[in-house]
């Protein structure tokens, strides 16, 4: 990653009065943020979602239906008869 620094503050030292470079500098700076934050967005969707998975498999109402399919299980649930 540290090369990767360095190759953008050559090119920005290098480039930084050409319009054009400095607008494709700012754009790759962007996806770089914009790509930071979905990363850190999805991480956090993933855990909470696995907490809820972990803390529903562990309820009592859970295990009472675990032997039935999720058809059956519905069905029980909501007192379908």
């Amino acid at each position: 990653m540290a090369s990767i620094e360095a190759k953008s503050q050559t090119l920005w030292e290098l480039y930084r009065n050409n319009s054009h470079a400095n607008t494709v500098m700012e754009d790759v700076e962007l996806m770089r943020r914009r790509a930071d934050t979905i990363g850190v967005v999805t991480t956090l969707a993933i855990f909470g979602l696995n907490t809820a998975t972990r803390f529903t498999m562990r309820s009592r109402k859970y295990t009472e239906y675990s032997n039935y399919s999720p058809k059956d299980a519905l069905y029980h649930i909501k007192g379908f008869k």
